[in-house]
């Protein structure tokens, strides 16, 4: 951990094979990106063009074919040791619990999503950390200053929609803050010193230098 306790999350890691096994030494949670595709549970951050197999990721598309990694398989992957992460995409409400109950063998998983109607069946459960995710600052404001429609543990936003006194308040209102897309050390350290308790990271070597200079 850093000095303030900062976990440090792997993002888009446990997405592919062998993923978990090289951020283990830095990380300490795996986040798995869910999704419910044809009646089955699959891992993958890319989203799959309407009515089409096509997947794209941003501004490009990826070859035709491109596998997608069962959930059982990316979960089995992660080992006891790691904090499994699990962010549900899509509008599937009892996605989240599904998940949850094919992870029964842990002590304790984390579930996200930005939709609340999601994370409701999995509330006030002792072995499940409800997180709420926003990626504006609409989504933002509406949590910011309207209650929660659901019970959760805290939010993770977006590191561009933060600054300090954000930071605060919505600690005091939601208990953890989080935050995703730390592209390099010094945001993570100055998101730290603001006092977001959690960074999602994709590359491994900002994780390490975070590590090493806790």
């Amino acid at each position: 951990m850093m000095a303030n306790e900062v976990e440090l999350i792997a993002h888009r890691a446990g997405n592919r094979a062998g993923g978990p096994d090289a951020v283990r030494a830095v990380a300490d949670t795996i986040e798995l990106d869910l999704r419910l595709e044809r009646g089955r549970m699959v891992v993958r951050h890319p989203r799959r063009i309407w009515l089409t197999d096509r997947l794209w990721e941003k501004w490009y598309l990826l070859p035709p074919g491109t596998p997608s990694m069962s959930f059982e398989e990316a979960a089995a992957a992660v080992d006891d040791d790691l904090h499994l992460w699990i962010d549900c995409k899509g509008i599937g409400r009892r996605l989240p619990e599904r998940a949850v109950g094919t992870t029964a063998a842990r002590d304790r998983v984390t579930v996200s999503s930005k939709a609340w109607w999601m994370l409701a069946p999995v509330t006030g459960r002792e072995d499940v950390r409800v997180i709420r995710s926003v990626s504006n600052r609409l989504e933002l404001a509406a949590l910011r200053f309207f209650p929660s429609r659901v019970e959760v543990d805290g939010v993770v936003a977006h590191s561009r929609l933060l600054d300090k006194g954000l930071v605060t308040a919505l600690k005091g209102r939601y208990g953890l803050l989080f935050s995703w897309s730390i592209p390099d050390a010094a945001l993570g350290r100055r998101l730290a010193a603001w006092g977001v308790n959690g960074l999602i990271i994709d590359d491994p070597e900002v994780m390490d230098e975070l590590r090493r200079r806790s």
